[in-house]
């Protein structure tokens, strides 16, 4: 990896991320980007069911076990060097069968390491969820919105994966969460014949799935790619947490970065903020059609408040 000599190159490293849609970790204090996806699987290859991290923080990784039923429900079963089992996904709580995992550190100044799971969620969308030890369970880290009072999960992005990486240098990393433009203007798709195949494989969500690749038109409707939102996380509390970037700090890291993507192809990113109403809306009913009802915003716990 050649060495990065200035924050706008940087921003273009970036940028060929999020081009290339890889899952990277990228440091904006250190001359290089780095990726760790070495310890990256796949579960659908079946090579390892199994992922080494150090959950605990205490420079020795844990092995943790993927168990997946027949029903893709998944449990994870962390073991210390003992062999002894020190924690599990709680098994009222399982998660969804993934697509790929892997171990990563989400304090670039701690040997504490997470484990990201990412999972396939629609045609062209992506779900992420970050999981942490704690008392003898592994649980997922919720985004917070501090404004709305809500913790949010999973991640998502409704084009390729959503992207780490140490965005404003504080060495907590961020995660950045991509949508659709979807101009209101964009011409739709007509074509009775898929229509009638989109009901019979949908039910009775064709007409749903209807109105969403009527509109997406084979790719020709979905516009240019939105920085949906920006989340930062932290470790300071007990709990850790993903808090959502509002304001000028959310404007400020987006500004940087659908400049630097601009840079490297005109006219091709945008940011949340710069969105009509029609829009927004029609990505909320999108997430909501893929997600197939499931609530994916709750009202922040006692837990994750202190």
């Amino acid at each position: 990896m050649s060495f990065i000599k200035s924050k706008k190159v940087i921003l273009l490293a970036i940028v060929s991320v999020i081009f290339l849609g890889s899952l990277l970790s990228i440091s904006l204090k250190s001359p290089k980007v780095t990726n760790q996806k070495p310890t990256e699987t796949s579960q659908n290859q079946e090579i390892n069911p199994s992922i080494e991290a150090d959950l605990d923080g205490d420079g020795i990784k844990e092995t943790i076990k993927i168990i997946t039923s027949e029903n893709g429900q998944t449990i994870l079963e962390a073991y210390n060097k003992l062999g002894e089992k020190i924690a599990t996904v709680p098994r009222e709580k399982p998660i969804p069968e993934s697509f790929s995992y892997k171990a990563i550190k989400l304090n670039l100044n701690s040997n504490k390491e997470y484990i990201q799971w990412n999972r396939t969620a629609g045609a062209h969308q992506m779900e992420t969820v970050f999981l942490t030890m704690n008392k003898g369970e592994i649980l997922p880290i919720y985004g917070i919105d501090e404004i709305k009072k809500t913790a949010y999960l999973p991640f998502y992005s409704s084009r390729g994966d959503v992207v780490v990486g140490d965005l404003n240098e504080d060495g907590n990393l961020e995660v950045i969460e991509f949508a659709e433009e979807y101009p209101p203007d964009s011409p739709r798709l007509v074509d009775p014949e898929a229509e009638k195949k989109t009901m019979e494989v949908f039910g009775d969500n064709g007409e749903d799935a209807i109105k969403v690749f009527t509109r997406e038109n084979y790719g020709i409707g979905r516009g240019r790619k939105v920085i949906w939102s920006i989340y930062s996380f932290t470790d300071k509390k007990e709990v850790p947490s993903f808090i959502k970037l509002q304001g000028n700090e959310f404007e400020t890291l987006a500004d940087k970065l659908v400049g630097a993507a601009n840079e490297v192809e005109k006219d091709t990113f945008m940011k949340y903020t710069d969105l009509t109403q029609d829009s927004i809306d029609f990505n909320i009913f999108v997430r909501k059609f893929w997600n197939h009802g499931r609530p994916f915003e709750t009202p922040v716990s006692e837990n994750q408040a202190n």
